[in-house]
């Protein structure tokens, strides 16, 4: 089902641009 791996697709990018944004916080700070 296609439709299913566009909102997969969204969520990995929205979890990796968390950590990516936690990584830069911890590397920051």
């Amino acid at each position: 089902m296609p439709g299913h791996a566009l909102p997969d697709l969204r969520w990995v990018a929205r979890t990796v641009e968390g950590l990516v944004r936690i990584e830069e916080r911890e590397s920051a700070h």
